[in-house]
């Protein structure tokens, strides 16, 4: 069975994916079957990554790191000081 990620084609991929659907819902394992609804749900969107080569992650990732500073940093006085801690931690 080929890699899925390893896909450069959509049609590929597609191709990829239903066959990875097919033997796990035919090999029957009870903890497959929430993985199996949740490819089929999403199946359109997974492929859509194949279609469109961008992402959000980067900005996903700064805005989950501005959260845990906020998190942590619950309480900071001003907001130049949480606005010098944001912009140090993601320089480094």
């Amino acid at each position: 069975m080929q890699n899925l990620l390893n896909s450069r084609k959509y049609f590929q991929a597609t191709k990829i994916l239903r066959e990875f659907r097919m033997h796990a819902y035919v090999a029957d394992i009870p903890e497959f079957k929430a993985c199996l609804t949740m490819l089929k749900n999403w199946e359109p969107y997974i492929l859509n990554a194949f279609i469109c080569p961008y992402s959000n992650g980067f900005t996903e990732g700064i805005n989950n790191t501005i959260k845990v500073i906020k998190r942590i940093a619950y309480g900071y006085r001003n907001f130049d000081n949480f606005r010098r801690r944001i912009l140090h931690t993601l320089q480094t």
